[in-house]
């Protein structure tokens, strides 16, 4: 559902590599009806295409990407992209796609898929967090179905709106529910110490203390303010809860 959500919301698709195996394993009955409109370089955000799955790109070094899956994508005009560069990982090469989008007016980044697998992948997720976060402004969130997350740029203070980014939907089978973040969350001071960290809206807030491994980290805090504030010396990782929520008309 929460995939679902993000999907339909994002005006551009890029699959890294194997992640199309298993966008096309886990979609292609959606895909298939005759009335499918393949896409074309020229589209960005075609509204029938959107409520399918059906990707602009994938891009990696292809080694994961199957026979099978390259050619049904090909046959719907999906366009496929070999980066060999094997000092980079396959999310970064995503990302060097989408700073060839003009113009790029794109609100936020949202990388799918980030946690729930391997570690050192996970480790790899936050690691392209760090390197990519300034270059997006700050607006990159990595999430899975039960967790978010993005990085805190030192000094601030940052306003991060709750909900952020998944609201309700007007169409298909979760219009009633609304997906958001919280209210358990955690500020992560992943890469090194933060002095200082100040933050509000939270259950438990912090008030300038230092934050570091071995010493005080804040998890399984909560969020109790539609808008919380976090000011930080040094980058800092906010994560959150991904819950599912029954609309009001919904509850019996």
């Amino acid at each position: 559902m929460v995939f679902d959500r993000l999907w339909k919301s994002s005006q551009y698709h890029i699959c890294a590599d194997g992640g199309a195996n298993r966008l096309m394993d886990s979609t292609r009955e959606y895909n298939d009806p005759p009335t499918i409109t393949p896409l074309n370089d020229n589209i960005i955000n075609n509204n029938d295409n959107n409520m399918r799955y059906i990707p602009n790109c994938i891009r990696g070094d292809l080694d994961s990407l199957r026979d099978d899956t390259r050619a049904y994508f090909e046959s719907l005009g999906v366009e496929i992209e070999q980066d060999p560069d094997q000092d980079s990982n396959d999310l970064t090469k995503a990302l060097h796609k989408v700073m060839t989008i003009s113009p790029p007016t794109f609100e936020q980044i949202i990388i799918y898929g980030a946690f729930g697998g391997r570690f050192d992948q996970e480790m790899a997720s936050f690691q392209t967090l760090y390197s990519w976060a300034p270059t997006f402004q700050h607006r990159i969130w990595l999430y899975s179905d039960a967790t978010s997350a993005c990085l805190i740029p030192p000094n601030g203070p940052v306003e991060i709106q709750i909900p952020h980014s998944i609201s309700s939907s007007d169409d298909g089978d979760d219009k009633n529910v609304k997906i958001r973040e919280g209210p358990t969350c955690g500020l992560i001071p992943l890469g090194c110490s933060c002095t200082t960290l100040r933050t509000t809206g939270f259950k438990w807030n912090l008030n300038g203390e230092e934050s570091s491994f071995g010493g005080l980290v804040s998890t399984s805090n909560h969020i109790i303010d539609e808008v919380i504030t976090v000011e930080a010396s040094h980058p800092i990782v906010f994560t959150a809860e991904v819950v599912v929520v029954p609309l009001p008309n919904t509850v019996k």
